[in-house]
């Protein structure tokens, strides 16, 4: 029921509500917040957590939606409570960062089968990501959850590169397996 579904937003954008969002309330020896429970109505019509954790589950829609992010249901957009909502609670439309997570990582999970125009793709889009944000994290998430391959189209291994300049030798010279990105591929 729509008309319900203003009121608890426009609740939650009061407030009491607003604390309900933002700061949570002791319930029986535990910490109730709505940050992990269903509020959101997403573009397919279910209700899902705003987040699980710290990582968000749905997001705002933009001019470049991509598919498997899911998205609020747009037509809440309209309701000034609904994005009120939506800002207390910081979500917004998904960056780089959220799209890899959400749409490339899954295609390499368990024994994929996948295509390497595809790979090709999805490391130019990450190698963009990892450009822009050399985050431990990022770097990590990357490692965990995107196989690397090796190929004389544009990568190198260190045993077939010079190792003639002085500094390269003091900082790369230990190790066995060391690939080097020729980004003019990307």
């Amino acid at each position: 029921d729509n008309e319900w579904l203003e009121k608890f937003y426009h609740y939650l954008a009061t407030s009491n509500g607003q604390k309900l969002l933002i700061e949570g309330e002791e319930y029986e020896d535990d910490y109730l917040t709505l940050r992990d429970k269903p509020i959101i109505r997403d573009n397919n019509g279910e209700f899902v957590a705003p987040y699980n954790g710290n990582e968000p589950v749905v997001y705002t829609p933009d001019e470049n939606a991509v598919d498997g992010i899911r998205y609020v249901d747009k037509n809440l957009l309209s309701n000034p409570d609904f994005v009120k909502v939506l800002n207390l609670l910081g979500i917004s439309t998904p960056d780089i960062h959220d799209i890899i997570e959400n749409t490339i990582f899954p295609k390499y999970e368990g024994d994929y089968e996948f295509e390497w125009t595809d790979y090709d793709t999805d490391f130019k889009t990450i190698f963009n990501a990892y450009k822009s944000s050399k985050t431990d994290y990022f770097i990590q998430q990357v490692r965990d959850n995107f196989p690397f391959r090796s190929t004389d189209d544009y990568l190198v291994e260190w045993e077939n590169m010079r190792k003639d300049t002085p500094i390269l030798k003091q900082l790369l010279n230990d190790s066995d397996t060391i690939y080097v990105l020729d980004t003019s591929y990307y």
